[in-house]
């Protein structure tokens, strides 16, 4: 069971690392300060009526809320 613990949250730490690095819908919808908006949207004609949902986060205010939500899964 101890293993079965531990590789279930490193699932949860590879999995957040991997929404943060991987994701360009979650980086549009979440970081609304910065210049990589409009490259995401000129490469990605879908993703071109993604709104962000935050009021001025940069890349680090992303990762910091990728950060909390990994610690509340791993708690629970």
């Amino acid at each position: 069971m101890d293993c079965l613990e531990i590789l279930t949250q490193l699932s949860v730490i590879s999995n957040c690392a991997l929404l943060f690095w991987t994701s360009k819908y979650f980086k549009l919808l979440f970081v609304s300060a910065g210049n990589e908006d409009a490259t995401i949207k000129a490469n990605n004609p879908g993703l071109a009526s993604v709104k962000s949902i935050t009021e001025g986060w940069t890349q680090t205010d992303f990762l910091k809320a990728v950060i909390y939500v990994e610690h509340v899964i791993i708690l629970f």
